[in-house]
């Protein structure tokens, strides 16, 4: 019984400390993918700007 108590305790301990580790990992890696794609607008753009002056 003190096994199936402990066992229950980690589990009710750990997994909200998962799921903040989950969303902590897709927030940083959403902002990410929405930095580099801002980079790459930039890029195309200015790209555009200089293809099309020519």
């Amino acid at each position: 019984m003190f096994l199936g108590d402990t066992i229950y305790l980690l589990f009710a301990f750990l997994m909200p400390l998962f799921f903040a580790i989950i969303v902590f990992i897709f927030i940083r890696s959403t902002k990410k993918q929405n930095e580099a794609l801002k980079h790459r607008e930039k890029e195309m753009m200015e790209f555009h700007k200089e293809s099309s002056g020519k």
